[in-house]
């Protein structure tokens, strides 16, 4: 395979695991509910997740250390991040994994670009876990 083939499979890899979207602010009590909400609608830990279908992906920062990622409708996945990613909360864009349509937690990592970092931060995940999307909208219905 060519260098050229490589980069235009890359680029193209990137730009469907990557949105742009804008997040609402958030009182930092919200941030706290929504994660709790986040978590408890979560299963256990997995070792990975497929983003096949990543090119009409949403994803929605939870706090600057949690990212929830819809793979396809009513499929979301929370990732763990292993470190406090600066400027999560306010991305612009974010990149989940790299070239494999496999995303691994321990492995793979989050490109974040947004207002407070224009070059970009990459945050390793740490932790993969399914979360139920039914549960976690009634849960987030009921805290309003």
């Amino acid at each position: 395979m060519s260098t050229t083939t490589k980069i235009a499979m890359f680029c193209g890899a990137m730009l469907m695991a990557s949105v742009t979207m804008a997040s609402p602010q958030k009182t930092p009590d919200q941030l706290a509910n929504d994660l709790v909400a986040v978590q408890t609608a979560s299963g256990a830990p997995v070792p990975q997740f497929s983003k096949i279908s990543m090119g009409t992906t949403k994803w929605e920062p939870i706090d600057n250390e949690h990212l929830l990622v819809y793979t396809r409708h009513a499929t979301a996945y929370l990732l763990d991040l292993d470190a406090h990613c600066e400027g999560l909360i306010n991305a612009q864009g974010v990149s989940v994994g790299g070239l494999s349509r496999t995303v691994y937690s321990g492995t793979d990592t989050v490109h974040v670009t947004g207002p407070s970092n224009p070059g970009g931060i990459s945050c390793r995940i740490v932790e993969i876990r399914p979360v139920d999307t039914a549960k976690l909208k009634s849960l987030r219905t009921a805290s309003k």
